[in-house]
């Protein structure tokens, strides 16, 4: 084959999945499968070998494409199942993928492409995950025999948004395929070069001594878009639910930041740099809805009797349709010259915002202040509330108590003291249990809003309706259970001497 690509014999790789996976054990990772694919492989090129030439292949095994580089392990995501017809043209192969390396869609267009080698291929791609079932890191694993070549297996290990544990075995495990396989064709010194999906992990760093809040408000805004925009690279490759998560996590604190801090700035900059983070969080909220309902599909089997578990495979196929619209619109957001033009901006802007009447006051002092303040209007929420009250009025407590967390973790003295510490992990807490009320609510509003579409839907099955009736059913109870739960926190939130205690860590 052109090229200066090397076959080798097959390696010796299965024989240390057993090893890594006692390895990761002990830094409590579990290692997990979460793709397979086995048969017939294609090697795709054009006449001239165009591709081969840049060190790169491009191979189909089943319905997916896969690019390989010396430095690069990319699966593309096909758009729809259609068969590629050879030969075919470079656009028109780019037209209906999406995830299209730089490589790919430069081809030249008057080189169509072809099917050069046949053999056999399988593909695996295995995840590190933590306790909290987030991907810490990621290997790809594609053994190929094409025509009368050797077999070959190639490997790629990547860690993703700074977990270092995952990134330490990754390693290992790298230096031990260096030492036991060197005849392998790929380049393992660039393997963990600087990965543009491990995301920034914003430091809210406190400015030494007693800085104006101004001044400390700057930092921090500036940190926090940052942060939320080094995620952006991840939302659009689309590999881990988590990039968009942190993504809007960083720009609802900076949001919150500013509508808590007002005053600071003058009015107009305060409350146009406000807005454009909402708007920005307001065009991925469906694709953060629909990430949230498919992370809970793997219950849905589990709730559903045994007649109607394949409605739940029904339900979920809807619901990725929904979700590939709504990815592709974040992307064209993310992806636009204007988004990318007013990014910019506003991350210039963050040194440049113009001090309100309140700017001067002592950072802390001022913190303190307002943490007091959310603690009272907390309780006023709380006092209002009984077991008639309507979800909507919980969700405004749930609101608040989120910004007085977030108002504890910014105004945390440097020598944080243990009253303050026991706040901040109580307010955790108690966001994370409203945050299961708040989830139940917003199934049940999907649940009704499916079953209502489905009816709609004349081509829809009675087992569908019904499976969807059992589901809205279970969530319905769910949210009550959790309300009790709520409930216990509203009852203890409007109690006196509760109350006190917690004033008294300010």
């Amino acid at each position: 084959m052109a090229g200066s690509w090397q076959w080798s014999g097959e390696s010796n790789i299965p024989q240390y999945w057993s090893w890594l996976t006692t390895q990761a054990a002990s830094r409590d990772l579990t290692l997990c499968q979460t793709e397979s694919l086995s048969g017939p492989i294609r090697l795709i090129d054009n006449a001239d070998c165009h591709i081969a030439r840049q060190d790169k292949l491009l191979l189909q095994i089943e319905q997916e494409l896969i690019s390989l580089s010396q430095t690069d392990f990319h699966q593309l995501k096909r758009t729809h199942a259609k068969h590629l017809v050879f030969p075919l043209a470079s656009e028109m192969l780019c037209r209906n993928l999406v995830d299209v390396p730089a490589w790919l869609s430069s081809l030249p267009s008057l080189r169509p492409l072809q099917v050069l080698a046949y053999g056999e291929g399988h593909y695996q791609q295995w995840r590190l995950l933590n306790k909290m079932q987030k991907t810490c890191g990621i290997i790809h694993w594609l053994s190929i025999k094409l025509d009368n070549q050797a077999a070959l297996s190639f490997c790629f290990c990547r860690s993703y948004r700074g977990f270092r544990k995952s990134e330490k075995l990754l390693k290992a495990w790298q230096q031990l395929l260096e030492r036991e396989c060197p005849s392998q064709a790929l380049d393992f010194t660039a393997l963990f070069a600087a990965n543009p999906l491990v995301a920034e992990n914003p430091e809210l760093s406190q400015i030494p001594g007693n800085p104006e809040i101004a001044v400390q408000a700057r930092s921090w805004l500036k940190a926090l878009l940052s942060g939320a925009c080094s995620n952006e690279h991840g939302i659009i490759l689309d590999v881990d639910n988590e990039y968009l998560h942190q993504y809007r996590v960083n720009m609802r604190k900076a949001r919150s930041l500013l509508s808590l801090c007002k005053g600071i700035f003058v009015e107009t900059q305060q409350r146009s740099f406000a807005q454009k983070l909402t708007e920005w969080m307001q065009q991925t909220n469906a694709l953060r809805d629909l990430d949230v309902h498919l992370q809970d599909l793997s219950n849905y089997k589990l709730i559903l009797p045994a007649h109607l578990q394949s409605q739940a495979d029904e339900l979920q196929r809807r619901l990725h349709d929904k979700r590939k619209s709504a990815l592709r619109s974040v992307k064209r957001l993310l992806d636009s010259s204007r988004y990318q033009r007013e990014r910019q901006a506003l991350l210039e802007e963050t040194s440049r915002l113009t001090l309100g009447p309140k700017g001067h006051k002592h950072a802390y002092q001022y913190g303190r202040k307002r943490l007091f303040k959310q603690l009272g209007k907390i309780f006023t929420l709380a006092n209002r509330l009984d077991e008639q009250s309507p979800d909507n009025d919980l969700h405004q407590l749930r609101i608040a108590l989120k910004k007085a967390r977030y108002l504890a973790e910014f105004f945390q003295p440097t020598k944080t003291t243990k009253p303050l510490l026991k706040l901040t992990s109580w307010l955790k807490r108690l966001t994370q249990d409203f945050g299961q009320f708040n989830d139940a609510c917003v199934q049940q509003l999907a649940l009704q809003a499916w079953l209502e579409e489905a009816k709609a839907d004349k081509r829809t099955s009675v087992d569908y309706h019904h499976a969807l009736n059992l589901l809205l059913l279970n969530y319905q109870a769910q949210k009550q259970q959790y309300k009790l739960k709520i409930h216990q926190h509203v009852t203890k939130l409007r109690d006196p001497i509760h109350q006190s205690k917690l004033l008294a860590t300010m």
